[in-house]
């Protein structure tokens, strides 16, 4: 999977570089971009490095113990007269991992989304790093990381 900004442009770069190697290419299929794909997307346009530290990482959270990292109260989404998600209220302490799981169409990715800054929520209350949602979109990306199924990509 690549991700480009003009896939006719990539499309037409791929095809001259595996024609100069010798390669054949059976097929080339563009899709839309995954919600790993927007928020490296997101990162980027808002300067951020999308570098991370070797893991495991040593993180001294001791000072913050009990205290909310990432919160949720009475989180919702409406989507036109559909609801995505309701009323979800999650509390992570610093230090905690935590996992969403469920049924698709439960309403997971769409939590993330909210608790990431990517798409508002119709209501209810974020704190990301003990700052209300207002602060959500600049903090998530220093603050907070996602571990999605599918998260190869490549950008050229």
């Amino acid at each position: 999977m690549l991700l480009v900004a003009d896939p006719v442009v990539a499309r037409s770069a791929i095809e001259t570089l595996f024609r100069s190697k010798g390669m054949a290419i059976s097929d080339i299929q563009v899709g839309q971009p995954t919600l790993e794909n927007t928020f490296v997307a997101t990162l980027r346009a808002l300067g951020e490095d999308t570098r991370s530290e070797a893991f495991p990482g040593d993180h001294d959270h001791g000072h913050l113990r009990g205290r909310i990292a990432i919160g949720a109260t009475n989180l919702t989404k409406h989507f036109g007269s559909f609801t995505a998600v309701k009323d979800v209220n999650i509390h992570i302490s610093y230090g905690e991992v935590y996992g969403l799981l469920g049924a698709n169409g439960a309403g997971k990715t769409t939590t993330i989304k909210m608790l990431c800054g990517l798409l508002a929520p119709t209501s209810g209350q974020m704190q990301l790093a003990g700052r209300l949602a207002a602060c959500a979109r600049r903090l998530s990306a220093s603050n907070s990381g996602t571990c999605p199924r599918n998260s190869r990509c490549m950008t050229i």
